[in-house]
This record gives C-alpha cells, sequence and structure tokens, in this order.
C-alpha cells in the first residue's frame, strides 16, 4: 500500500524551518516567530511526531573542537554476488570513522561520509572499506568546506 502524503499548510512548514535550524527552541519561541499560541504550536508539533514527519530532535557537532579535522566523502563501487546492498552498506557501517552511508543510483554504488582526526587515520579507515570483499573499488574526496 503506498505510503499515504501528509498535507503540511504555511504554518507547519514555518515550525519545521525553525526547527531544524534550531531543534532546541522553546515553544515561546516559536509561537511569537510564527504568530500563533503556544499550545497550537505544540499541538502541531506533537501531529507532525505522530504522523512521522519529525522523526527524531537531533544536536549537530562541532567535530573540529572533538579534534576531527578531516571530513570526506568516499565514493564506492561493489562487486555483484551474493551480498545484498543493505547488508554490505550495514558492515561499511560498523567501520570506526564511518558517519553515514547512502546506497546510491549510479557509476558507484555507496556514498560514505568518513569523520578522521587525521590523514592517516582516513587512509586508516578508506583501506579497511575497500578490503571487504565486497567492493571493487572507491574514490575518496576531501571536503574543504561546508555551507
Amino acid at each position: 500500500m503506498p505510503e499515504e502524503k501528509i498535507k503540511l499548510d504555511e504554518i507547519d512548514l514555518k515550525i519545521l524551518d525553525i526547527l531544524k535550524t534550531d531543534a532546541r527552541s522553546s515553544l515561546e519561541e516559536i509561537s511569537k516567530n510564527v504568530g500563533i499560541s503556544k499550545s497550537t504550536v505544540h499541538y502541531r508539533i506533537k501531529r507532525m511526531i505522530d504522523k512521522g514527519i519529525i522523526e527524531k530532535f537531533s544536536t549537530k557537532l562541532n567535530y573540529k573542537a572533538l579534534g576531527y579535522d578531516i571530513y570526506a566523502l568516499s565514493c564506492v563501487k561493489a562487486k555483484y554476488h551474493q551480498h545484498s546492498m543493505e547488508e554490505i552498506a550495514k558492515k561499511i557501517r560498523q567501520v570506526d570513522g564511518v558517519e553515514s552511508v547512502f546506497v546510491i543510483l549510479g557509476e558507484m554504488d555507496f556514498l560514505i561520509t568518513i569523520r578522521a582526526k587525521n590523514k592517516d587515520e582516513l587512509k586508516r579507515i578508506v583501506e579497511k572499506i575497500i578490503s571487504f570483499p565486497e567492493i571493487d573499488h572507491s574514490s575518496t574526496y576531501l571536503v574543504i568546506s561546508e555551507i
């Protein structure tokens, strides 16, 4: 059965925009910015959580402050055989330093985000990934700025 599309109005979209910028925004701050009561903001946020529009509230880390000076993207091509793409992605995700794994369409099969403290650590992470028998090859790119 196809997933039902949920209709959002301008107020819902404004609330989501505020929460995307700062998930810690108070009901009072949101109500002032949107021009509705705190109880209405609370109701709308709860409804969007219940409908699965808002899945979680998360924290954005300052990786540089934690000593992770390297942010890299790695595109990986898998060898096709008995393993499913999901199984391979889960295996890659378990490598220390791998932040996320996306299964993609195109020339490559996975887009991987990697956080490392230095180039040696990045090299170790990439070598670990390409050592898997399911992996054919990869290309890794250093991120120089994130907008």
